[in-house]
């Protein structure tokens, strides 16, 4: 599962999990259903050739909650900025 409001904006990381999941053997893909929320997830569908359930944008939290618990994984992008 991987969650954005607009999945093309740049700090969420949408281009990392194309990239990512564009590594996967072809195989692990036929097996892989990816669940996306957010505006945009076609992007990513289009881009990693794995079955993609898009939600589109989900403002309703019980739909939200619904949606994470379906997930076996979830995807996050952490950057981390160090000041001196």
């Amino acid at each position: 599962m991987f969650g954005a409001e607009i999945i093309t904006d740049p700090r969420k990381g949408g281009d990392l999990l194309i990239q990512s999941l564009s590594c996967l053997p072809d195989s692990l893909k036929r097996e892989c259903i990816l669940l996306v929320i957010g505006k945009g997830g076609e992007i990513v569908s289009d881009a990693v050739g794995i079955a993609t359930v898009n939600l589109g944008y989900v403002s309703e939290e019980h739909n939200k909650a619904t949606a994470y618990s379906a997930a076996d994984l979830f995807v996050f992008r952490l950057e981390t900025i160090i000041y001196h």
